[in-house]
C-alpha cells in the first residue's frame, strides 16, 4: 500500500519542480541581461540579440552583444555563456569576441574562446566597483587570440616591455641590455632566430 502513495508524493515533486524551475530559469536569464546591462550601460551604448536558458544543462546565454563607446571603440561578443549557478559558476565563456574600433572596423583584439573557470561572479564591472578580493578566476583559457601591437590597447597591455610601441621583440634590441655569451645562432632566448 506504500508504493502507490510514494508514486503520487514522488510524482508532485515532480510536478512542482517542472512548475517552478522553468520560472528560475527566467529569472535568471533576467538576471544576466540586467547585470550586462548594468557593467556597460553606463560606459557607452549596448545591444543584446538574445538572451535564453537551458535548463538541464543549467547553462545561461547572452548572444549578440554589441557595445560601442563614446570614444569611437566597438565590443562584439557572439555568445556570452554562465554555465552552472549563476551565483558560484562553474564556466563563463565568451565566444567570437572582437574590440574594434568603429571609426575605420579596423580589428584592435580577437579571441576565438575565452574560458574562466570558476569565477566569483556571472559578470564583472567594468569599473572600480568590486574590491580586488571579490575579484578570484580559477583558471583562464584563451584561444585563437589575435592582437594589433601596433594599438593603443597593445601600448597599455605591454608597457615596457620589448613589446612596447609596436615595435615586436629581437635580439638585437632584447639582448643589448642583457648580452649572453651564446653567439646569437644559438641564443637560447630567442631559439629558431637566425641573423641575416
Amino acid at each position: 500500500m506504500k508504493a502507490p502513495y510514494q508514486r503520487a508524493r514522488f510524482g508532485l515533486a515532480l510536478a512542482a519542480v517542472m512548475l517552478v524551475a522553468p520560472n528560475l530559469a527566467a529569472a535568471d536569464a533576467k538576471r544576466l541581461e540586467a547585470d550586462l546591462r548594468a557593467m556597460f550601460g553606463a560606459h557607452g551604448t549596448l545591444a543584446i540579440g538574445d538572451v535564453s536558458s537551458a535548463l538541464l544543462r543549467s547553462r545561461l546565454s547572452a548572444h549578440d552583444i554589441r557595445f560601442e563607446t563614446p570614444e569611437g571603440e566597438r565590443l562584439l561578443i557572439d555568445r556570452y555563456v554562465v554555465s552552472g549557478d549563476y551565483d558560484r559558476p562553474d564556466e563563463v565563456t565568451l565566444e567570437g569576441l572582437r574590440l574594434e574600433d568603429a571609426l575605420t572596423d579596423f580589428t584592435l583584439m580577437s579571441a576565438e574562446r575565452i574560458v574562466l573557470g570558476e569565477p566569483s561572479r556571472a559578470v564583472f564591472a567594468l569599473d572600480d566597483a568590486l574590491a580586488a578580493e571579490a575579484v578570484r578566476i580559477g583558471s583562464l583559457a584563451i584561444d585563437g587570440i589575435a592582437l594589433d601591437l601596433g594599438s593603443e590597447l597593445a601600448d597599455d597591455l605591454f608597457y615596457a616591455t620589448p613589446l612596447y610601441g609596436g615595435q615586436g621583440a629581437s635580439p638585437s634590441t632584447a639582448c643589448a641590455a642583457n648580452p649572453c655569451p651564446a653567439p646569437l645562432s644559438n641564443c637560447s632566448r630567442w631559439p629558431g632566430w637566425r641573423a641575416r
